[in-house]
């Protein structure tokens, strides 16, 4: 049985993980991802209060990145609703952000603990602003539970 323990919305565009970089001083992330890093990990330990979570608990996350609208679908032939993207960034490069994000707040030890993801690409609404929405779920095995 899968039990919610954080729903959260990280505002701002989302951003992918970028590719590690290598200069005469060793490896780095790229600004921008490390920048995007920073912030939602902050937003997510002030939401997250709880102690990290064990290794050995299952966990699904349930994402949706939400993107600026293009500025030639504003026309009144164009839905008002989200709409999926089917452009870079790839889906699994914003996952790794936020998973990368999430560990970095304490929340899991790992992301190898992620059992299930759930993620949702889209353009905006009309009148919506780009942020990421995720819920992180774990699953609560009775019988484990009972024999521990």
């Amino acid at each position: 049985m899968w039990e919610m323990i954080l729903k959260m919305t990280i505002p701002g565009p989302p951003v992918p993980m970028g590719r590690p970089r290598y200069s005469k001083w060793g490896m780095y992330t790229p600004p921008k991802s490390k920048k995007w890093m920073k912030i939602a990990q902050e937003r997510i330990a002030i939401k997250w209060l709880n102690t990290q979570l064990e290794t050995e608990i299952p966990v699904k996350l349930v994402a949706q990145f939400i993107h600026k609208r293009p500025k030639n679908r504003y026309r009144k032939k164009d839905p008002d609703e989200r709409y999926f993207k089917t452009t870079s960034p790839d889906l699994d490069n914003l996952e790794k952000i936020l998973l990368d994000s999430i560990v970095y707040a304490r929340v899991m030890k790992d992301d190898s603990q992620v059992v299930a993801i759930e993620s949702l690409d889209y353009y905006g609404a009309k009148d919506e602003e780009p942020h990421v929405e995720f819920e992180l779920w774990i699953y609560q095995n009775e019988i484990l539970n009972t024999t521990k």
